[in-house]
């Protein structure tokens, strides 16, 4: 595996985006100790300061697979997280982490077919430790995985861990029952958008196709995309 370490880049997606090159290897990594664009779903800034683990790294998923990049990703991080740390984080669907309550971590894939092959970019930020900057307008909705500070090689050896991960679960697709069971959103109620419309709904769970199973006023719905906020 190719595991690039630097201070800081606008967001490691982008930059490993330019760098690579067909015959790079699968599984390429950067990690950033900082990012100064980060990039969340749907556009959004990604605030990223010193105190996480900015990592993105290169993935040739197959086909039974691709739908599932972004569910693999989070478990492999809530597992590692969990193994390293002791911190029992729940997965809110479909990109984030969450743990005492706020988010710590946030997930973004990006794919392109090459010929007969998907790349695919997964770029994980967590709050591995509580930033002394703190997270800006973001303060109330980011929380962090450790109080104490650690030392930058374990943040590096926490996203290579991370990454070899998601290389094992890769192989076998029973990592989506342990992503259903950790669900942050089952049996509760939320805010469902799509299209520009918000309905009020209730989850019912999450499938193994990684779709989410919700409960309307109308009935019964599953779906694959939309954007769920926790109602307060």
């Amino acid at each position: 595996m190719i595991f690039r370490t630097i201070e800081s880049t606008g967001s490691t997606n982008e930059e490993l985006k330019k760098t690579f090159r067909e015959d790079r290897e699968e599984w390429t990594t950067l990690f950033s100790f900082t990012q100064t664009q980060g990039k969340g779903s749907k556009g959004r800034e990604f605030v990223s300061p010193y105190g996480g683990a900015y990592f993105s790294f290169v993935f040739f998923p197959d086909k039974d697979t691709l739908p599932l990049v972004t569910p693999l990703a989070a478990e492999a991080t809530r597992e590692i997280i969990y193994e390293r740390y002791g911190c029992d984080c729940k997965i809110k669907w479909v990109n984030d982490l969450y743990y005492n309550g706020k988010k710590v971590c946030g997930i973004l894939t990006e794919s392109k077919t090459e010929g007969e092959r998907t790349v695919t970019i997964v770029g994980i930020g967590v709050n591995l430790f509580k930033s002394p900057s703190g997270y800006g307008k973001y303060a109330d909705k980011a929380g962090f995985i450790l109080d104490s500070e650690v030392d930058r090689e374990e943040s590096v050896s926490f996203a290579a861990s991370v990454v070899n991960r998601v290389r094992e679960l890769s192989k076998n697709a029973d990592f989506m029952d342990n992503y259903i069971k950790n669900s942050l959103l089952t049996g509760k109620e939320v805010y469902y958008t799509d299209a520009g419309i918000t309905s009020v709904a209730k989850v019912i769970g999450i499938n193994s196709d990684g779709s989410i199973e919700l409960s309307f006023d109308s009935g019964k719905k599953k779906v694959f995309s939309g954007e769920i906020i926790m109602k307060e």
